[in-house]
């Protein structure tokens, strides 16, 4: 019965594989050409967030770099506002979080290494 499926499959030919292909590579295409574009339109204001960042961070005024994140709607500025959320958590927990996950990756790297 499967045998007799199979060979139902490969009497079909190799031309929609060709076509499915095509239409994989015009998707794929299509997606190079969105993320260049979002890229090229995002790409203004992270120069700006860094230059008006660095004195904040240099004084290691928080309220300052906060207000300087906030006030900017650039690509960078969304990704910093996600991390400047970290700064309320006490460095402890942060501590327990990410000691683990270093640990885990030097196994992992040690057992790649000898592998």
């Amino acid at each position: 019965m499967l045998v007799h499926q199979l060979t139902k499959v490969a009497l079909l030919g190799a031309s929609w594989v060709l076509y499915l292909l095509i239409g994989l590579s015009i998707v794929s295409f299509a997606a190079v050409i969105e993320r260049l574009l979002f890229f090229r339109r995002n790409a203004r204001g992270g120069e700006q967030l860094r230059e008006a960042l660095t004195p904040a961070l240099l004084s290691n005024d928080l309220a300052t770099v906060r207000n300087v994140i906030e006030s900017n709607t650039s690509v960078e500025a969304r990704v910093l506002k996600g991390a400047l959320a970290w700064t309320a958590v006490p460095m402890v927990v942060v501590a327990l979080l990410i000691i683990p996950a270093l640990s885990f990756l030097r196994s992992s790297q040690v057992a790649d290494a000898a592998a």
